[in-house]
């Protein structure tokens, strides 16, 4: 079938952290919001664990789109000193810190986007959020629709919502988005309680303990 055989996609090139004035750019007059998508995540929207690789795939209107926005959103007051990995297929891994968020205002992004705005994915809604970006870029344009882009895989230890832009290098501007069902959450995996640690510690010198007694018990007889 011609619509999803993986040769016809466009091949990503390189994946870069944007700044707040970079996204508000993208964001400028021109900019077009709203389905069909130019990519996006399976319908959900899901949520994943931290760590979870997810299938990024073209879209009705990826012949609009040469590059993806994808954009992170949480609480910078959440993450603190934390630091917030992702990767995209065989590309060089990015990261994001505190500093990398900003305000939906601060990005330029409108009061309200059609599919996202008033939704919340992972509990987390879009306009009162804080929100970092990575922008991806390919090739050529993402069609043909439902062709595998590539594997997105955010390692975080805050929950998180990952909506996904679709943006055209020859406008500089945003040409769409998927709706809520296209976006993703990413739920941190939980650390163990200090007193779960302690339990496993215990085991661990129990265990020692009994081997010693043993040990000395064969070294008497």
């Amino acid at each position: 079938m011609l619509g999803t055989t993986a040769a016809f996609a466009a091949t990503p090139t390189g994946i870069t952290v944007q700044t707040a004035a970079e996204v508000a750019t993208l964001n400028g007059s021109g900019a077009n919001y709203g389905p069909p998508s130019n990519a996006t995540f399976p319908d959900g929207p899901l949520t994943v664990a931290s760590g979870t690789s997810v299938t990024l795939s073209a879209g009705p209107a990826g012949g609009d789109a040469d590059t993806i926005l994808l954009v992170l959103s949480g609480s910078k007051a959440s993450l603190g000193a934390g630091t917030i990995g992702l990767t995209f297929d065989g590309l060089t891994p990015v990261s994001f810190t505190a500093s990398n968020f900003f305000s939906t205002a601060a990005g330029g992004f409108p009061a309200s986007i059609m599919g996202i705005a008033n939704g919340a994915v992972n509990g987390i809604s879009f306009p009162g959020a804080d929100h970092a970006a990575a922008d991806i870029t390919f090739n050529g344009p993402l069609t043909p629709t439902g062709v595998a882009l590539g594997d997105v895989t955010i390692t975080s230890p805050i929950p998180l919502r990952v909506d996904v832009f679709g943006d055209n290098s020859s406008t500089g501007r945003i040409v769409g988005n998927a709706p809520n069902s296209g976006a993703e959450g990413v739920a941190p995996v939980p650390e163990p309680s200090p007193m779960a640690l302690f339990g496993l510690g215990a085991i661990g010198l129990m265990g020692v303990m009994v081997m010693r007694h043993r040990r000395h018990h064969c070294t008497s007889a």
